[in-house]
């Protein structure tokens, strides 16, 4: 009878074990994913810009890192997993020349502080982590944008970070 109980408790016990250890693994991945968001939050602090997608990675290895977190999580990405993007804007149509009443016809956008040396400035990315397999395009992967962590199997089901079309939300 005890050697039941214990068989008993035993398999009772497992499932949740197994459940621990899937979030271990996946807090892992997330921590992973915060740390770089960090190092690109600080690199566009310091260069009013992401890095660009060709060499991000040395890039972000020359920002201060005295704990060797960035190291640590640099050598867990992907090289081929960032995805940064550019806003820019467009001219609708021609300008017209009888504007009434205003008071700003010329204006110099060259002389702002934000403006870089450089020439596109990047200002949101998508990035890809692996999970545990360490293979990119697998379920349990990540997926940062800007800074806001999921996984890949939850965006594509329709949860945090899919586009919504049309400005209204969706249930």
């Amino acid at each position: 009878m005890v050697a039941l109980l214990i068989a008993f408790l035993l398999g009772v016990t497992v499932p949740a074990r197994l459940r621990q250890r899937e979030m271990a693994i996946e807090a892992k991945n997330f921590v992973t994913g915060r740390v770089i968001d960090r190092a690109l939050f600080q690199y566009k602090l310091k260069h009013k810009t992401l890095p660009d997608p060709t060499d991000w990675m040395p890039q972000l290895a020359t920002l201060p890192d005295p704990d060797g977190s960035i190291a640590a999580a640099l050598r867990e990405a992907n090289s081929e997993g960032y995805q940064p993007t550019a806003e820019v804007a467009s001219v609708g149509g021609p300008r017209s020349r009888g504007l009434r009443g205003a008071i700003i016809q010329k204006a110099s956008l060259t002389s702002t502080d934000d403006a870089t040396s450089g020439g596109l400035t990047y200002s949101s990315y998508e990035l890809l982590l692996p999970g545990e397999d360490k293979i990119l395009g697998t379920e349990d992967d990540l997926v940062s944008r800007d800074g806001v962590i999921s996984k890949v199997q939850n965006v594509a089901k329709g949860g945090v970070g899919r586009s919504v079309s049309a400005g209204a939300l969706q249930p």
